[in-house]
This record gives structure tokens, sequence and C-alpha cells, in this order.
């Protein structure tokens, strides 16, 4: 019965005081009950029907009934205007699923478009600037250092890489040797001084230790010129295990001319034995010269004035006799050693190298 009395939507919106005032006015034989159906009945905007109920309840006995009428058509008016209100300013909700939050998705325009576009084309210059400097600095260096090796080895010949491993590695740990030594005599002479002891005298070092690099050098700083200085052996040389140390890793490899092709690192012994035909080492030993030689400032001069241009071709090569061959190439800086397909074979790369233009 209540339900068919009273709407659902002023029910649902009203105050909960409300719901037990229409209780009580649908009750029968109520105070209210001979003015509910005529104000229940009414649109949720009750204001007319309200003052309708007000005029026609004049009488002390229908008050009460009028007051509780009028209080149930406000709420229900009140719970009407509530729910428009709520529903005008509803949010629309997106539920698109993103990889990202809203508030992290960018949105550029289209000048800030053209502005990136011109940026990161800069960006990009600069980068192939800097790559292009990287590769010509790099190019001056290689051929510098090549040119450095050929004449170090028109003075003491061809590198020795065996014996250069060997020396690097007894440095190494002559240098250990040498901190420990170093250490122990900080700590002794600290300890005579703790107790008022005289200082024990420095001993001699063992073995002298490389500097620290600071920094890398600067591009500036770095020698491109290809001429090859003596004192770099002879500086070389301070830094070398002494002759008295013996190493718990093996003898020394024999001479260069007293050795064969290097064996397996497990077989005794480590080298096969000298070719029969082997040549005598007739070059200086590494430090003792201390100016380049004619040889070398002769190379020099025909290299600076385009010794490339002045290279035979094959043919004529062939031709030549040994001795005039070597007398060609010589000045050039192309190794002379070995027999004449070895000189013909670097002829040939030489050449080729000037062919693609790598000088």
């Amino acid at each position: 019965q209540v339900s068919s009395r009273f709407p659902r939507r002023c029910l649902s919106a009203a105050h909960p005081s409300a719901m037990a005032v229409a209780f009580l006015l649908a009750t029968p034989g109520g105070p209210g009950a001979s003015a509910a159906p005529s104000l229940l009945g009414a649109s949720p905007p009750a204001v007319p029907a309200l003052r309708g109920a007000l005029e026609a309840t004049s009488s002390s006995s229908a008050l009460p009934a009028a007051a509780v009428a009028a209080f149930v058509a406000l709420s229900c008016a009140a719970g009407s205007r509530r729910r428009a209100y709520i529903r005008r300013h509803a949010t629309a909700v997106d539920k698109t699923e993103t990889a990202v939050a809203p508030w992290e998705i960018e949105r550029e325009t289209e000048a800030e478009r053209q502005q990136r576009y011109k940026r990161e084309a800069e960006e990009m210059k600069l980068k192939w600037d800097a790559r292009r400097l990287e590769e010509k600095q790099s190019a001056e260096r290689r051929n510098s250092h090549r040119f450095k090796e050929q004449e170090r080895e028109l003075i003491y010949g061809p590198r020795d890489a065996i014996m250069e491993a060997y020396e690097a590695r007894m440095y190494e740990e002559a240098r250990v040797l040498e901190v420990c030594r170093k250490q122990r005599e900080v700590y002794e002479r600290i300890k005579a001084f703790k107790l008022g002891r005289p200082l024990p005298p420095k001993g001699k070092p063992f073995v002298n230790l490389k500097p620290n690099a600071v920094k890398p050098p600067q591009p500036n700083d770095i020698d491109v010129s290809g001429f090859y200085d003596p004192q770099t052996d002879i500086e070389a040389l301070k830094y070398k295990a002494p002759s008295t140390y013996s190493s718990p890793t093996g003898p020394a490899p024999p001479k260069r001319h007293e050795r064969g092709a290097p064996k397996a690192a497990w077989e005794e012994p480590q080298y096969f034995p000298a070719p029969p035909n082997q040549r005598p080492w007739n070059y200086p030993e590494v430090g003792t010269v201390t100016e380049v030689t004619n040889e070398v400032l002769t190379a020099r001069a025909a290299r600076e004035d385009g010794w490339v241009e002045k290279l035979p071709s094959i043919p004529l090569a062939r031709t030549m006799k040994n001795s005039e061959l070597r007398t060609v190439l010589g000045p050039t800086g192309i190794d002379v050693s070995g027999n004449r397909t070895d000189m013909l074979t670097r002829l040939n790369k030489a050449l080729q190298r000037q062919a693609e233009g790598k000088f």
C-alpha cells in the first residue's frame, strides 16, 4: 500500500525521517490520513499543492496533518533538485586503456615540432663534424706511428715482439718487489721515529717505477710529424728489470737469431731450433744510438718530397737486380729485407695504398 501511494523517487531521495512520516500518514485513522491521498499523490515540486493544503486545513484539528504533508513535499522537492544538480555536473570518464597516465601524454604543437626538428638537425651536424675530426686525427696518428716505426727499423731492425713482451712481464714482476720494499722501508722509518731511535737509511731502489700519468695529452700535444726520436728508446731502458732478477716463470727466451718458430705453451723447449740459413743480427742494441743516422735522414727527406710518386712500377721492378731494387726502395721507407719476392710484395702493397689514396 505504501509503494502504491508514494512515488518511488520521492521516498528514495527524501530524508530518512520523511519515510517515517509517510508511514505515519498512511496509517489508518492517523491524524493525516484524510489529507494523505491528496498531498502524497502530488508531483515532486509540490509547492502549489502545499499552499492549497495550508489554506484548506485552517482548522486546529487538521493543522498537524498539513504540517506533516508540507514537510514531505519539501523533502521530495529538495531531493529532486539535488539529483538534477548532480546530473548536470557529472564527469564523463573515458575508459580507454593506455600505456601511460593521462597527465603523461604530451601533445606538441606544430611550432614546437619544427623547433625540435631544427635542434636535432644541429645536434646531428655537430655529431658528424666531431666524428670526421676524430677520423682525421686518428688517420694522422696512424700514419705518424707507421713512419716512426719505419725509421726505427732502419736503425735497430724489425722489432722483436717476443723479447719485448718478456721484458714487459719482467718489469711488472720487479715492480711488485719494489713497491713492497718501499712499503717496508716507510714502515721501519716510522717505527724508529716513534721509538725515538735514529732513522734507518733509505735503501737503493730495485727498479725505477714509471710515473703515473696525470691526465691524457691534448690532441694538439700529440706528435704527428712521423719523425723517430732515439731518446724514446733510451728513456725506456730505465724501466727494465735488472739483469740479476730471476723470474719464477722461467728463463728468458733465446736470442732472435738463435730461435725458430714458437711452440705451444706446455711444450719443452718452447721454440723450434733456428733454421740453418738464419741471417745474423747485425743491428745495434736498442738504446745505444743517440742520433738518427744518415739513412733515416735520407728516407725522411724522400718522404717529405713525395716519395710515393717515385715508386717504380711492378714491371720495371722485375727487370731490376736485387741490389738495384734495394737502392731504389731504400729511400722510400719500404722494408728491403728478405728476398726478391718479399720486396716485390711490399712494393705491390705500397702501390695499392697509393691507388686507394691512403697516404
